[in-house]
């Protein structure tokens, strides 16, 4: 049994829906990995906080020393 070429040819209409939901599985992600790298961002910068203030040490203190 073989198929026509023509049978398995995709119509405009399925790429360009095709495309569609490629580009929003790819604009998801993104959103996810930014969502992510916020979340990361923050945990890292309360550590951060956190390991000042275990020292006594502010950044405002730490402002006023370094001028």
């Amino acid at each position: 049994m073989c198929r026509s070429p023509k049978s398995d040819s995709r119509s405009p209409d399925m790429v360009l829906l095709m495309y569609d939901l490629i580009r929003r599985i790819e604009l998801k992600e993104r959103s996810l990995e930014a969502e992510v790298a916020g979340i990361v961002s923050r945990i890292a910068s309360a550590r951060y906080i956190a390991g000042y203030a275990a020292f006594g040490v502010t950044s405002r203190v730490s402002i006023r020393v370094s001028q």
